[in-house]
């Protein structure tokens, strides 16, 4: 049974095999034949982890559309509860239902605070929420204009495309 080397083991074996040579002749140690065989086994691992990669985000794009669409049901669930609730109880009207498949009952909580539409409240009774994050179009902008920012640099990022 053939060991399965991973990406990084071809590739140190190739660079291994490229750095042995011979002293005097400068020729390589190994053959043609073995080194390229390395690099064949090397291009194949490297087109089967692209495509495994294209296959994981079509996989990924389909969870995300599942998702998407069981939110949606989730919604449309809790909708069709919540009206055919309100349909019930004004229905029954304070009536009870105690039935062996199902029982329907009231309960009352009180002191709920209910504020309607815009209304405008005084500021005793607003709660701020602040979210601090870096403004990266400002940071990007000051540094292209000659700023020095401590921690802050321009990079470039390389990113796989695979399609």
């Amino acid at each position: 049974m053939a060991v399965l080397r991973t990406l990084f083991k071809i590739r140190e074996d190739l660079l291994t095999l490229l750095d042995s040579t011979d002293p005097e002749t400068g020729e390589y140690l190994a053959g043609y034949d073995e080194i390229h065989a390395l690099q064949m086994e090397r291009e194949e691992k490297r087109k089967s982890v692209a495509i495994y990669i294209k296959s994981l985000k079509v996989f990924l794009d389909a969870l995300k559309k599942a998702r998407d669409d069981i939110n949606k049901r989730i919604k449309q669930t809790e909708k069709r509860i919540d009206y055919l609730s309100e349909m019930l109880k004004a229905d029954l009207d304070g009536e009870k239902i105690n039935e062996p498949e199902v029982v329907v009952r009231y309960h009352t909580t009180r002191n709920i605070v209910q504020i309607a539409e815009g209304v405008k409240l005084p500021d005793e009774f607003m709660r701020i929420k602040v979210t601090e994050e870096p403004n990266k179009t400002a940071l990007k902008e000051a540094i292209l204009e000659g700023e020095i920012i401590e921690g802050v640099q321009l990079i470039d990022k390389v990113s796989l495309v695979i399609k």
